[in-house]
């Protein structure tokens, strides 16, 4: 029976996550891989594009007869696929897409075309600036139509790549020895075949914890504050964990606290047996780390049967109602202290009115600040006041509130650009501002993705009122060495263009450039 390879292909930083889950034939090209991936995000065949194999790189051009430089994606999928590899493809290196491929498992599939099995999230748009771009335009992204696009995809063959029996079995015993070493390296059971095993979610929570450390362990229990756990052993700490955090007391508060990216991660695992996510994001996490883990392979994140249970008997209609709420808040004091640093409740309540919501009590606001702000929300509360964290200190929010008195505040004219400053905590790059990566990129010689990277902390550090050491310091951290007073008064200059499109707090969250377009008119 012929095969096919069902991937799971994400756009990387989309939250909510965009993906397709897309059945694709054996014997294809990485060309053909490109042209089904393609299909399935909309992409226009606009510019070049690169798979990420390991160290191995098959790089190709939309014009491949025309440009004999990129012809390594004619190499056939078959050689480099097998279950739980993960590959990298990425589309335009100048909006720079990467996509996260993961092989979920391989199938019997006789046909010469792709199916989209399911999917989540829109079609993407071309030239929009990248992932950051992408959600000033998201509005007008088409939606994907799971049947129409396989109704288009089943008119495609593909004809098979030449490859020998030989080539895929020599593949298979080389990726199945490789698979192996890497489970010995995080010491899992050698008991059972490499070939056997399947990534399967664990039935109770307590097979998560039997894996954890009893540091671990204790981490959990200072996060939920629970008491008498001091004098534990390790299963007496996991037989009192999994009892405490599996009550609605401590699982209803996590859920409706946490960050709504979290709780999507934590959605999206509950959907599937595993997901591929970063370990890192994981550990910071309370909700993600607490109530699921790495079992067999260690980028494999897996939310076991008796939380996914527990979260479907919480997940009422009510629930959704009063989580929306809290996120609703959360976004607004998100937003508000971007823009201002500090501002009071009263003045998150104004928002409520100016974008049409029906305000919450002062009582409710107050409490659900608290708790949102106890849980790791992104602000401080301090003397009545939500602010930024490092205002807090030294009641160094006074000397932006002096700065502000004489000053209007900036308020968007629409929800959705004020709920982005707090959703993305930054200020997205538009036209008055493009010049500054431009000029990193030709005049300084910087790279993608580096040229991002700096754009984003420089206007941080622009935002919080840096002087200019600082960031020829930040420069420096990215090996970035001005050679002579000339370049260093050169980028000065360019750091000062770009200080006039950045929204500051002293300024109540307006750019430069626009108080002084106020003071011209009413002059």
């Amino acid at each position: 029976m012929p095969k096919g390879y069902q991937l799971k292909i994400t756009i990387q930083g989309s939250h909510p996550t965009i993906w397709r889950r897309v059945i694709v034939p054996e014997k294809i090209t990485f060309y053909d891989l490109d042209d089904i991936i393609e299909a399935v995000f909309g992409w226009t065949h606009s510019h070049l594009f690169m798979f990420k194999v390991g160290d191995k790189r098959f790089e190709g051009s939309p014009y491949p007869e025309e440009d004999e430089t990129t012809d390594s994606a004619a190499e056939p999928i078959d050689l480099w696929l097998y279950e739980s590899a993960k590959l990298t493809y990425i589309y335009d290196f100048g909006d720079d897409w990467h996509h996260t491929i993961l092989v979920e498992k391989i199938v019997d599939y006789e046909y010469r075309y792709p199916v989209v099995v399911k999917s989540k999230g829109p079609m993407m748009i071309e030239d929009c600036g990248g992932i950051w771009g992408f959600y000033g335009w998201i509005d007008e992204a088409e939606p994907f139509n799971q049947e129409q696009m396989n109704e288009r995809l089943s008119k495609w063959h593909i004809d098979e790549a030449e490859i020998q029996d030989d080539q895929i079995r020599a593949r298979d015993y080389a990726l199945r020895e490789r698979l192996v070493e890497h489970m010995k390296k995080i010491s899992l059971s050698m008991q059972a075949s490499a070939d056997d095993r399947q990534l399967k979610r664990p039935e109770h929570l307590a097979d998560i914890y039997a894996h954890y450390t009893v540091d671990d362990l204790r981490n959990i229990v200072k996060a939920f504050n629970i008491d008498g756990c001091a004098k534990l052993k390790k299963q007496e700490l996991i037989c009192r964990l999994t009892g405490e955090l599996l009550s609605e007391k401590y699982f209803k508060e996590m859920i409706l606290y946490s960050n709504p990216d979290e709780v999507q991660i934590f959605e999206d695992a509950m959907q599937e047996e595993t997901i591929y996510t970063d370990e890192t994001l994981i550990i910071c996490s309370v909700l993600l780390s607490a109530y699921g883990g790495f079992v067999q392979l260690k980028e494999m994140y897996c939310v076991p049967e008796d939380v996914a249970d527990a979260y479907k008997k919480l997940k009422t209609p009510q629930f959704e109602e009063e989580k929306e709420r809290i996120d609703t808040l959360r976004t607004y004091c998100s937003s508000a202290v971007y823009l201002y640093g500090v501002c009071t409740l009263a003045q998150i309540q104004q928002f409520y009115e100016i974008y049409g919501r029906k305000p919450e009590e002062s009582e409710w606001l107050h409490v659900q600040a608290e708790k949102l702000s106890a849980f790791g929300a992104p602000f401080s509360i301090c003397d009545g006041y939500i602010m930024d964290d490092e205002l807090a200190e030294e009641n160094m929010y006074e000397n932006v509130l002096k700065a502000q008195e004489d000053i209007p505040r900036y308020i968007p004219k629409e929800e959705d650009e004020f709920c982005l400053y707090g959703d993305l905590n930054c200020q997205e790059e538009d036209e008055q501002t493009a010049f500054f990566r431009r000029d990193l990129r030709e005049k300084m010689g910087v790279s993608e993705p580096y040229d991002h990277m700096i754009f984003y902390e420089i206007q941080d550090e622009i935002r919080l009122n840096a002087d200019m050491e600082d960031i020829f310091e930040l420069l420096q951290a990215y090996g970035i060495r001005l050679k002579n007073v000339r370049h260093r008064n050169g980028f000065k200059s360019l750091v000062e263009k770009l200080r006039q499109y950045i929204r500051t707090w002293d300024l109540n969250g307006h750019m430069p450039a626009e108080l002084a377009k106020m003071a011209d008119s009413e002059s």
